[in-house]
């Protein structure tokens, strides 16, 4: 059995038994991407005092609300054979601080840049000062929670009821929503107008399999960037087609 894989070795099956156990202790999302048009991100910080109380929380939450890569892979395949409408696909992320903030003998991760966090990479990543970046984001953040629907309405039900559980015992610094955009091939694309997803690593031998059948997959071939024939709508403030805080 197989609790472990190494992805860059990829060819995922998720239908043989033995990758059964990895695919249950690992978050949807990761392996493949979620497939629902409306997100929401909230981002917090534990309060001074109160990180029992969030370790209590975090784990309820994860125990019997976080989504698993075999639960979201098995309501995929539902979808396809009866157009089934699939539930939402939450995930739990937390930072260095946020191991930190928990205590509790909590195993922090070893990468060195994990550790750092992303506003000691600022140089690295070309980044402006943290004083100019969005207020939520300037100071510690050890925590964010994505929610993803297919129905808004239902999606900000839910959003609602994360947002005063995390009161409890954290501030909640940012609440980012976002939807997807889609062009008249009904593609998803990205706000500058191209298809969405086609630079995505490939882990799962079915979507390998896809792959090959539609554009080929070999070493003279780089899958480029597919142009949409549909130019992106006009942005607003509350829309894009992904969100990719730097909180860490």
């Amino acid at each position: 059995m197989v609790t472990r894989a190494d992805l860059r070795r990829s060819r995922i099956d998720p239908r043989q038994p033995r990758f059964r156990a990895m695919l249950d202790g690992l978050q949807a999302n990761i392996l493949k991407a979620g497939g629902r048009d409306h997100a929401v991100y909230l981002c917090f910080r534990v309060r001074p005092g109160m990180a029992d109380r969030a370790r209590r929380w975090i784990r309820d939450f994860a125990t019997r609300r976080m989504t698993s890569a075999r639960e979201q892979l098995a309501e995929a395949a539902a979808h396809r054979r009866r157009k089934a409408a699939g539930r939402p696909i939450v995930n739990f992320f937390l930072s260095a601080k946020g191991y930190r903030a928990l205590g509790a003998r909590l195993e922090l991760p070893g990468d060195p840049r994990f550790r750092a966090g992303m506003k000691r990479a600022r140089a690295r990543l070309k980044d402006p000062p943290p004083a100019a970046w969005e207020h939520g984001y300037r100071g510690d953040v050890h925590a964010a929670i994505l929610l993803n629907d297919a129905r808004a309405a239902r999606l900000a039900r839910q959003a609602e009821r994360v947002r005063r559980e995390l009161g409890g015992f954290a501030t909640v610094l940012t609440v980012e929503r976002g939807r997807v955009w889609r062009d008249a091939r009904h593609e998803p694309i990205e706000h500058f107008g191209y298809v969405d997803g086609r630079s995505q690593p490939l882990f799962l031998k079915p979507d390998i399999d896809k792959e090959k059948k539609r554009e080929g997959i070999g070493p003279r071939r780089w899958g480029s960037p597919t142009r949409s024939k549909a130019s992106a709508p006009a942005r607003s403030p509350s829309d894009g087609s992904r969100t990719a805080p730097r909180w860490r």
